[in-house]
């Protein structure tokens, strides 16, 4: 009978902060690193994913602040939390020197008009992705230099798999390195596109006159993927850079979403790598009207909560019972897909806005999701469940 694994004892949990500590250092202001444009090598200067000016600062409270959901440790125990960060903080990273964050200017200055906008926004907004992979990278090497002590403590589980313990050693290695070799495939693809898009903004004049429109997907074939650019026209007080693979036909597509406020309207975008004209159409049909786009723009916030950033004025109209559902559902996120919709009504306000003009069952599933909070199990048994998962993926043969 294989024994059942303890998947808090100390050790893991140590690993697990270690991990956590590594992703803070990596994203410190004053971290040392080059500029991510294609053959410079200049010293970066603390950049933004999103732009401060143009977006950040108009869904920011009165003191320069955001709210975003976050890990927060103490010893044994975390949780996901909703904290504030200033627009200074808010999707920052190490990206451009000085000379090539100017190239952001019609970003920054909020102009969001031509094919240039929406192509440099996915430029930004990818080198934003790469530099989150670096910090995988460095967790990798972070548990290649524990291996053996990380080895070491599992003693009761390799001698219930019958394994000695260079057998269970190997066959971790094996396992690990296929999901870390998927991740460094990932940063090449990725890579690859971002260099693509650098030439393109660099090289190509014509998509500077293009002006944008509604709907649009911008196709290059030479780069092998969609661009799909939706405004729409109430501002959402949300920016965000979120990257998700989702699965089609056993094949996976990586997708990089983006969302963008300004002074009157949002702009959504979505770089499909594959080139996959379901997850183009899926996108278009699920932000064919502002609450359709509302929908899917709290879906897509549910499922990454590194980088994302809301007006803090829509927290606090949150009940503690909401936050607190909210704030366990991302700890959880992984209980729910690119294809499931989220329950809770995120931005309260400007549903009641749009579900003015629906009616009948459309309305009350919207009117339901601000008045009325979904059913979940305890936060022990949804832990439970999760710990579960992991426990196969360590007793499988």
């Amino acid at each position: 009978m294989k024994r059942k694994i303890d998947w808090n004892n100390e050790f893991k949990m140590q690993i697990n902060n270690q991990g956590f500590k590594q992703f803070s250092n990596h994203f410190r202001r004053k971290k040392k690193g080059n500029c991510m444009f294609k053959n410079c090598n200049k010293k970066a200067i603390n950049s933004h994913g999103i732009s401060e000016e143009a977006s950040l600062k108009l869904i920011a409270d009165e003191d320069g602040h955001l709210i975003s959901l976050k890990s927060q440790r103490s010893g044994m125990d975390w949780k996901m939390e909703f904290i504030p960060v200033s627009t200074g903080d808010a999707s920052t990273f190490t990206g451009f020197c000085h000379e090539h964050d100017q190239f952001f200017n019609r970003l920054d200055s909020g102009k969001f008009e031509t094919y240039f906008d929406v192509i440099n926004q996915c430029f930004r907004s990818m080198s934003h992705t790469l530099y989150n992979y670096e910090y995988y990278f460095k967790v990798y090497k972070q548990e290649r230099d524990n291996l053996d002590d990380f080895i070491n403590l599992q003693s009761d589980i390799y001698k219930s798999l019958g394994l000695t313990r260079e057998e269970f050693k190997n066959r971790f290695i094996e396992e690990n390195d296929k999901l870390w070799n998927k991740r460094f495939e990932d940063y090449e693809r990725i890579n690859e596109f971002k260099c693509e898009l650098n030439d393109l903004l660099e090289m190509s004049e014509e998509i500077k006159h293009l002006e944008l429109f509604n709907g649009k997907i911008i196709e290059y074939n030479w780069i092998n993927s969609h661009i799909t650019y939706r405004r729409i026209p109430i501002k959402i007080p949300v920016a965000l850079i979120n990257h998700l693979s989702a699965g089609l036909n056993g094949k996976v597509s990586d997708l990089q979403f983006t969302i963008v406020p300004d002074k009157e309207s949002t702009h959504f975008i979505q770089f499909n790598y594959r080139n996959s004209r379901y997850f183009t159409n899926d996108f278009l049909d699920k932000t064919k009207n502002s609450i359709s786009a509302l929908n899917y723009i709290e879906q897509i916030m549910m499922l990454n909560e590194k980088n994302w950033f809301i007006d803090p004025k829509v927290v606090d109209k949150f009940s503690n019972e909401k936050k607190l559902m909210i704030e366990q559902d991302m700890y959880f996120m992984h209980e729910r897909s690119l294809n499931d919709k989220y329950d809770i009504s995120i931005f309260d306000s400007i549903r009641i806005d749009l579900i003015t003009e629906l009616k009948g069952e459309e309305k009350e599933k919207e009117l339901k999701k601000i008045n009325e909070l979904p059913y979940r199990k305890s936060f022990q048994t949804r832990k439970h469940s999760n710990d579960k998962i992991l426990e196969g993926i360590w007793l499988r043969q």
